[in-house]
């Protein structure tokens, strides 16, 4: 599953067009920008995260407490997490995939063999058509609709409710999933990537404008790393996979769902949740990349993407580091399953969770809001190894969960990452802060985790400015507004055209009149003299 938007901001620089006619030099230079519009987001008063953990979280009518907010979302090892809200009077009660790789809250309102349920806005005495047709593309799957408000509440926050921009699904392409048990998606990302355009407000910025909620929302997805009592991570032959259960806490953090202190990474930029990747280590062993190469042309964290995704270069090298490690204790793995198009099931096995200890950690150095540090996330093969079940052959068996970013969508830290850790977007401070999940402990007491349990390190010391790892965006190459420039820069030139023939035109006839006038003139000028020289010579 990715639904991260396919959106880049782009500028194109257009090299001037030299342009010879007749000796006459014409330079046409032409740049196009993509536009940027920002919505201010409301702020609310400077609070330190110490005064947020555990407090209740207020409201315009209620106050709700953190661990009020537990085990509020659930998911499918795959097929994302998900939230319940009510939408409209008499409120719909409707499921909504998390994701803050997007900005548009959108739901199904019309039937799909995917689905159970769908929002009936003619059955909303408080539907507003806004009369904006919007279409959003993922990289993987579509959707369009009709744009309108709604009031909306979510149901782990009490009776609050707000006027929300809502998205009415009428039409899709792979989007709705079988057995994802969601209906709609609740894109969590900045104005800036919304679509039609950054002018329609995304739900989170909604909220906190409309309410005192704190602007600030953490993510406790469990997946592969919740006990036994969570959840049966694999198909079974006896039914479909059980859905795991975590956390989403809005306008505050609850500290019972984290270990040790909290590291927090500095947002980039206002568009995607965009962080900065400084190094990836295979065990012990860095890629030995240069750090721009991680974040070619981005690297977002994204809970709508169930892969760790990175660019085409990162991921041969990472897989190949991989392998390596490996090799020496299952030589028989499919290549196939290196990319993703098989799964791997051993056959001598002892263990479902075997192939786990021969596999490599993996880690991803993030920069620090600390000048001139770094810190590093430990990805256990629990989390990179997503398990899997062989129905035609009744075994069990693992999917390789890293894969390659198509279309330059840059590197995305998925669910498979997250999962290890409680993660929080802190919309207020511009960082995001990821801090080791209480899920491992639960595994860890029932003795079914294997390997190396996810970690976090204290920030450390680095010897370059991580911020030059960003990916210079502003001398991105994009064809087709290159292609709009260039023959915008033809029509000028077409339009030029008249005016030179015309100015040339007018030269020339006027330097041929002047060679005229002078040629009339030198000719009576030798006539004369010719006349005196035949003059007879009066003198004595």
């Amino acid at each position: 599953m990715h639904f991260s938007l396919p959106t880049s901001r782009i500028v194109v620089v257009v090299p001037a067009a030299a342009i010879c006619i007749v000796c006459v030099l014409i330079e046409t230079c032409t740049a196009a920008r993509s536009h940027v519009y920002t919505i201010p987001l409301r702020k609310g008063k400077e609070t330190s995260f110490a005064e947020t953990v555990g407090e209740p979280v207020r409201t315009n009518q209620v106050n709700v407490s953190v661990e009020e907010q537990k085990n509020n979302i659930r998911g499918r090892p795959g097929l994302g997490y998900y939230i319940e809200v009510d939408i409209g009077t008499p409120p719909q009660k409707l499921n909504v995939l998390i994701d803050t790789g997007s900005s548009n809250f959108a739901v199904a309102a019309s039937s799909h063999n995917a689905i159970s349920t769908y929002y009936r806005r003619n059955e909303s005495s408080t539907y507003e058509d806004q009369g904006t047709y919007v279409k959003v593309p993922y990289t993987q799957g579509e959707w369009s609709g009709d744009l309108g408000q709604d009031l909306v509440q979510i149901a782990s926050l009490g009776n609050q409710s707000f006027q929300a921009n809502i998205a009415a699904i009428t039409e899709s392409k792979m989007f709705f999933l079988n057995d994802s048990r969601w209906q709609g998606i609740l894109g969590l990302g900045y104005a800036e990537i919304a679509r039609p355009d950054s002018s329609v407000e995304p739900f989170f910025d909604s909220l906190t404008s409309q309410t005192s909620i704190q602007d600030i929302f953490a993510l406790q997805m469990c997946g592969a790393l919740a006990s036994t009592n969570d959840t049966n991570l694999g198909s079974s032959a006896d039914g479909p996979v059980e859905e795991v259960i975590g956390s989403m806490n809005i306008g505050g953090l609850d500290a019972s769902l984290y270990h040790g202190t909290m590291q927090y990474a500095p947002l980039r930029d206002e568009w995607f949740y965009e962080v900065i990747m400084t190094d990836i280590r295979v065990g012990n062993d860095s890629l030995g990349l240069d750090c721009k190469e991680y974040n070619f042309d981005k690297t977002i964290v994204d809970s709508g993407t169930t892969n760790l995704r990175l660019p085409v270069r990162v991921f041969e090298a990472i897989t190949n580091a991989i392998k390596a490690h490996t090799t020496k204790h299952m030589p028989d793995v499919p290549s196939e399953f290196w990319t993703g198009m098989n799964l791997m099931c051993p056959t001598d096995s002892t263990s479902p969770y075997e192939p786990y200890h021969w596999f490599p950690t993996l880690t991803l150095d993030l920069q620090s809001t600390n000048q001139g540090q770094a810190f590093s996330l430990v990805v256990s093969p629990q989390q990179y190894l997503r398990r899997d079940y062989d129905h035609e052959d009744k075994k069990n068996c693992f999917k390789f969960a890293i894969a390659p970013s198509t279309n330059h969508a840059g590197a995305v830290i998925g669910a498979v990452i997250m999962e290890g850790f409680y993660v929080v977007f802190d919309r207020e401070n511009k960082r995001v802060g990821f801090a080791r999940s209480t899920c491992p402990g639960a595994c860890e007491k029932t003795g079914t985790c294997v390997g190396n349990s996810p970690l976090i390190t204290e920030a450390f010391n680095i010897d370059f400015d991580a911020s030059d790892c960003g990916y210079d965006r502003s001398t991105s190459y994009d064809p087709a507004l290159t292609i709009t420039a260039y023959v915008l820069a033809a029509i000028c030139l077409v339009c030029l055209i008249p005016v030179i023939v015309f100015a040339l035109t007018h030269q020339i006839n006027k330097r041929c009149k002047g060679r005229r006038g002078r040629g009339v003139v030198n000719h009576h000028r030798l006539d004369q003299e010719g006349l005196a020289e035949n003059e007879p010579n009066s003198d004595p």
